[in-house]
């Protein structure tokens, strides 16, 4: 009997350590992502009563949910390839002035979204549990759209900008099954965008998913 449950115990680990063993993986995450916006919303009102116009309201929306798709190679226990699509988000800034009565409405919206590929450090700590650290890069692509509205009257404009960023992050895995495991992770983009056309700010990408072993 005892053997019998050592061998069902040995099985166990075995099957559980599997899912943190070598070979291609991929993966789900969904979270939250924000940004430093800089108070734009300020800067725009700072604009408008520049122009002489009385400031109502001003407003910012900079976090957001967001997701991403990874899939990557285990290079051994304490080493992995990842590369994928995240998006990350929609922000918003609006402020509103009063012009003789008539409200002036001055939106901007940025998006941004990136490709990326980060090499990543794994602490395996037990058979199901283990730590991991990442650094990488991302091409990253951000557009931002700004628009006035007064009296029925709309004028808008747009800029984009694709570059190069760095990125990294940290996290924790879990083993549920012998090729699925539960993942919780930080990382942040540096520099996302252009401080002359879209404005520039960090993104701070928090999320849960799925890995799923192959």
């Amino acid at each position: 009997m005892k053997r019998t449950f050592a061998a069902a115990a040995v099985l166990l680990v075995s099957g559980l350590a599997s899912a943190q063993g070598t070979g291609w993986y991929g993966g789900v995450s969904v979270g939250q992502a924000s940004v430093d916006l800089d108070n734009v919303s300020r800067d725009i009102a700072a604009e408008v009563e520049d122009m002489g116009i009385p400031v109502v309201s001003a407003s910012e929306d900079d976090s957001h949910m967001v997701y991403k798709l990874f899939l990557g190679y285990k290079y051994n226990p304490n080493f992995a390839i990842e590369a994928g699509y995240a998006d990350l988000g929609k922000y918003d800034a609006k402020v509103v002035g009063d012009v003789f009565g008539e409200s002036l409405d001055v939106r901007g919206e940025v998006k941004s979204k990136a490709v990326f590929i980060d090499a990543v450090g794994i602490l395996p700590l037990t058979p199901e549990f283990s730590m991991f650290g990442k650094v990488g890069a991302a091409y990253a692509r951000t557009k931002a759209h700004a628009s006035a509205t007064f009296m029925g009257f709309r004028e808008s404009d747009s800029e984009s900008d694709s570059e190069y960023v760095p990125k990294a992050g940290f996290g924790a895995e879990y083993a549920l099954t012998k090729t699925v495991a539960l993942r919780a992770e930080y990382e942040r983009y540096f520099d996302v965008g252009d401080e002359d056309k879209t404005g520039e700010s960090d993104v701070d990408f928090w999320s849960v998913g799925l890995k799923f072993g192959f």
